[in-house]
Parts: C-alpha cells; sequence; structure tokens
C-alpha cells in the first residue's frame, strides 16, 4: 500500500512528487516516457533552465528524486484505475496491481495534429503552439498563424514584437465570413490565404515552406498552429472524473478532482500549458495530498 501512486514522471508528476518525497511519503511514480514535448530540443521561459533540452531537465530532477528511500520509480503504463472508499488501484499491463491511499493524474494531454505530410515532423520545432516558449529563438523571422482569422487575431497582435512579417492562412473560407475576415486582415496589416494545404516542406524539422492544394508554395521559418488537443489515455474516464468546458479535467483549489481520492495537475487540468506552470501545478497537489494524508492519519 503505497501513500500516493502519481501516473506521469514528467514535470507535474515528478513536481508532486518531490513534495512528497521531503514527507517521507511512499509514493509510486509510473511514465511511459512518451512526454508530449518529445521533438523538443530546447526549454524556454523556464527559469533557472533556460536553453536547456526538456529531456535533460527531466533526466536531473528524476535523479535527484530517486535520491528519496520512499520512491519507487516504474517506466510503464497503466491499463486501469479504481477508486475505493478507502484506496486506489492501478493495474498495469502485466496485470500487476498495486494499491495507494491517493492516485494523481499527471498524465498530460495529446495534441490532435492535422494529417498533412511533413507537419508532425516540425511538431515542437518550427510548428509550435506556445509563442512564450519558443516564439523569441524566430525573431524577425517570416512566421505564418493557421486558423481563422476571427480566432487568431488575438495572437497575431501579440506576435507584433517578435514578427514584422506574419501571415494567416486558413485551410478553407468560413462560411459568411470571407469579407469580415479580409478587413480583419487589412486592419491588421497581414495577408491571408484561403487555401487547403497538401505539405510541410522542411528540412530536420524546420520549415521551408508550405506547399498547397494547387502546387503553388509559400516560404515561411515559422508556424504557429494552436491545435486541439484529448487527455492522453482513459483513466479519467474510468474513474468518472467530470471535465470543464474546455476538456480538462475539473480540479478544485486543491487539485483534488470530482472523484474521492484522486487529484489532477500539470497539462491534463491547467490552461497555462508551459514547464512552469506544470511544475507549480504539481508541487501543490503534492503539498495537499500530503496535507490530507496528514489529516487522515490523525483521524484514525
Amino acid at each position: 500500500m503505497y501513500d500516493t501512486i502519481i501516473i506521469g514522471g514528467s514535470y507535474a508528476g515528478l513536481s508532486a512528487g518531490l513534495a512528497l518525497a521531503r514527507f517521507r511519503r511512499r509514493i509510486l511514480i509510473i511514465d511511459d516516457g512518451n512526454p508530449c514535448n518529445k521533438n523538443t530540443k530546447e526549454s524556454h521561459n523556464f527559469v533557472g533552465h533556460d536553453g536547456e533540452s526538456p529531456s535533460s531537465i527531466i533526466k536531473s530532477v528524476k535523479s535527484q528524486l530517486l535520491q528519496y528511500e520512499t520512491v519507487d520509480f516504474l517506466h510503464d503504463s497503466v491499463s486501469e484505475v479504481h477508486a475505493f472508499s478507502e484506496y486506489c488501484s492501478a493495474t498495469f499491463r502485466n496485470n500487476k496491481v498495486f494499491h495507494a491511499r491517493k492516485l494523481l493524474l499527471a498524465c498530460g494531454i495529446t495534441d490532435l495534429l492535422p494529417p498533412i505530410e511533413g507537419f508532425g515532423d516540425c511538431w515542437g520545432i518550427s510548428i509550435i503552439d506556445c509563442p512564450y516558449c519558443h516564439g523569441y529563438e524566430f525573431r524577425d523571422k517570416k512566421a505564418v498563424v493557421l486558423g481563422t482569422l476571427k480566432k487568431v487575431k488575438k495572437i497575431v497582435t501579440l506576435l507584433k514584437p517578435l514578427h514584422a512579417d506574419i501571415d494567416v492562412i486558413e485551410p478553407s473560407p468560413p462560411l459568411g465570413h470571407k469579407e469580415e475576415g479580409f478587413n480583419i486582415a487589412a486592419d491588421s496589416h497581414i495577408d491571408n490565404f484561403y487555401s487547403a494545404i497538401k505539405s510541410i516542406r522542411h528540412k530536420n524539422g524546420l520549415v521551408q515552406s508550405i506547399i498547397f492544394q494547387n502546387d503553388e508554395t509559400k516560404s515561411t521559418d515559422l508556424i504557429y498552429a494552436p491545435r486541439p488537443f484529448e487527455l492522453s489515455g482513459n483513466l479519467h474516464a474510468q474513474l468518472g472524473c467530470k471535465k470543464t468546458k474546455h476538456g480538462y479535467i475539473s480540479v478544485n483549489k486543491k487539485q483534488l478532482t470530482s472523484v474521492r481520492h484522486v487529484y489532477a495537475c500539470g497539462d491534463n487540468s491547467n490552461l497555462l500549458r508551459s514547464i512552469s506552470s506544470a511544475v507549480y501545478s504539481g508541487t501543490k497537489a503534492g503539498m495537499m495530498i500530503n496535507s490530507a494524508l496528514a489529516v487522515e492519519h490523525e483521524r484514525t
């Protein structure tokens, strides 16, 4: 019986683990080694680690965490979870079952990428979601924003200190909004294109040009592509965790989900997607879980 099982061993899960380990809580961290930022070469906007690779940060934190005698770490994935009145359980692929007083979901989200040739190869390198994390490295370069003008107007305005040359590409004209779209484009001093994308031409993940279905091309150095997402895996659904209107796991101020003994942290429950916010929510979850364990111990 562990005090806590943490599913997800990236920034949020490890931060929660550290907070618990420092109170000598017996914890099990499970991670499948498939982070959402696996293509990203450098981490930015994270104090003290600017420019380091995400993998090196994780390796360092994991090494530090494993120095605590109450921490176990498994490279594996969980197939089934349950929350009972007094404890939770996690079943692995080999049907081995572990139990814990608390369960923390830190398994992140999965970006839904379009079936465009070359898109996935560039994702996290020169096709990005967050300008705060990677925009500065492409300052003064040509940039393209994918999406309807109505939805991306805010990000175009945000990007102006970084890029003088910004285009917006919409896959097809939004019905009834074409005229409005061009007015927005003119007001923003940007070019607007209505065309379906066939492929992305690149070299080692660095975008060179966009090729449209009519075989016309547009050169660019960077593509901002806000993407829809889904929660990684279905463990939250197995447990019956409620979701927010934006698709995240719903948590209260203590990072507790709608299910007793089950907490969540990181990208799966946090609108601000960055390493620093993942670390914050993980540390907070660890503290809240430790506090709950202490109160429950006093009651018994």
